[in-house]
């Protein structure tokens, strides 16, 4: 399945989606589910428009939505995500 949130092959989680005028099934990697949740690298470095006026919250350039979402999960479960 496409996951939801990075538009990326291999989700193998969902849940329940019920909108206006719809109901479905939203896919997602944990991982993905988890940067939703946290912010991305930039929030945690304090780089986005949270911090920074005119900044965005896209990956740092060379990665992908997943990857970063991949390198997020990492640090929260090696205890090195500090913000938030």
């Amino acid at each position: 399945m496409i996951c939801e949130r990075c538009d990326e092959e291999g989700a193998e989680e969902s849940m329940p989606y019920i909108g206006v005028d719809e109901v479905g099934t939203i896919w997602y990697h944990t991982e993905c589910q988890l940067r939703n949740v946290t912010g991305g690298l930039k929030h945690q470095r304090k780089q986005c428009a949270c911090f920074v006026d005119g900044a965005d919250s896209d990956p740092p350039d060379g990665m992908t939505r997943h990857e970063e979402a991949i390198e997020i999960a990492r640090m929260v479960t090696q205890g090195e995500w500090t913000y938030g």
